[in-house]
Parts: structure tokens; C-alpha cells; sequence
């Protein structure tokens, strides 16, 4: 397990209280734009479907952060290309597909499951190349993880084509560089600041962190 989720057997036992830290601008968090944050509280969670520890993050910590935040935040999820691959961009696209057609509850997890679940964990910025262990080989496999969840697929193509997915995939893919998302999952707050996850111990003292710099800092 890398050293940045070394924190995970802690987070796993943690509890919920109120964290009392102080928080310090290059140990906690670093500043990762020179311009100001933005108007509204957003925390973007830069994550793969391939990648085993956003897995576990969207299984087992997710559901006990996002109570914790301030109502005013506006959390989102943006999928990185680390592959570069034809299948990879399928995948990449079927995200900002659920999103659009509103059936992420239904269809993320089972594919997440697919592609990073079990023992497909992967390191830091490593290529995946296990569609074929998988099962996802193409479109057609990412549809029919929609329609065995019930989502129907007419419209899929039509979708994937909208402008709308395209701006949304452009937008990830521009903060991916602007940020400099080298691992994942990531987490950045206001379009400024990203958590240093590695000296993060607690789950308490990531969401009082992501409250902090969402609507204090």
C-alpha cells in the first residue's frame, strides 16, 4: 500500500468526532492555483473506475465523509485519463454519461466493481491493462453493465455525442492538468487547494478539512 493511503486502517476505526487541528498550508494542504477560489464551496474528487483505492474510498469512506460536509458544498467527481487508450476513454465518457442521464446510483458502483474491484488494485499512475480479466472490452460491454441495472441504453450513443458530455469530459481533463493530478483519488478544494492525503490519519480530520478550506480558508 503506498504511503499515501497509508492512512487507511485508521480511517477505517475512526471516529467521527470533532477534529481540533490546526491546519497548515503546505502539510495538510498545498495551493495548487494562482487564482482566487471560487465563489461557491466545491470539492472535486479527481478518481479512476480502474483504480482499486477510489474504490475502496467510494465504497467504504465516501458514505461517512459527505454527511460530515457543509451543506453549501457542491461535491463532484471527475475521472482522470492516466491510460491514453480507446478503452480507457469509453470508460471515461460512461462516467460523464451517468451523470448526464442522472443514473450514477445505479450504474457507477457495478462498474467500479468491474473494473477495480477485488484484487484489481493498482498503483499510483500505473497502466491498466486488464479490460480482458475484466470483462470490459468495448461500448458495448460498458452498455450492458447500464442495461443489467436496469438503465436503458437508447439514447447511450446520442448521449455520449452531446455536447454536454463533451464539455463535461474537456473540463475534467483540463483540471487534470491545471492541478497536476499525478495520483488518485485527489481531492481539490474551491479550484485551489488539494488535501495532502499522506498526512491526512483520521476521517474526521478530512472532512473537517474539506469544511475548512471549502468555506473558511
Amino acid at each position: 500500500m503506498s504511503k499515501r493511503f497509508a492512512l487507511a486502517l485508521a480511517l477505517m476505526f475512526a471516529p467521527l468526532a470533532t477534529w481540533a487541528a490546526q491546519f497548515v498550508e503546505g502539510t495538510h494542504y498545498m495551493v495548487v492555483s494562482d487564482k482566487p477560489a471560487s465563489d461557491k464551496p466545491v470539492i472535486k474528487e479527481f478518481f479512476s473506475l480502474y483504480c482499486g483505492h477510489c474504490y475502496n474510498m467510494e465504497k467504504r469512506y465516501l458514505p461517512l465523509i459527505k454527511p460530515g460536509l457543509d451543506k453549501s458544498i457542491d461535491f463532484q467527481q471527475a475521472h482522470v485519463d492516466f491510460m491514453n487508450s480507446e478503452i480507457g476513454n469509453e470508460v471515461i465518457l460512461s462516467l460523464a454519461v451517468m451523470q448526464e442521464m442522472g443514473v450514477e446510483e445505479k450504474v457507477k458502483k457495478p462498474l467500479f466493481a468491474i473494473l477495480a474491484g477485488g484484487d484489481h488494485h493498482h498503483g499510483e499512475g500505473e497502466s491498466h491493462d486488464h479490460e480482458a480479466e475484466a470483462g470490459i472490452h468495448n461500448r458495448n460491454d460498458i452498455k450492458k453493465v447500464f442495461t443489467d441495472n436496469g438503465v436503458d441504453v437508447a439514447d447511450y450513443d446520442k448521449i455520449a455525442a452531446s455536447d454536454a458530455v463533451k464539455t463535461k469530459v474537456m473540463g475534467w481533463m483540463v483540471d487534470q492538468q491545471k492541478f497536476r493530478i499525478q495520483s488518485v483519488p485527489t481531492f481539490v478544494v474551491n479550484d485551489k487547494y488539494m488535501i495532502n492525503m499522506s498526512q491526512i490519519r483520521t476521517l474526521s480530520e478530512l472532512t473537517e478539512l474539506m469544511n475548512y478550506l471549502a468555506t473558511e480558508k
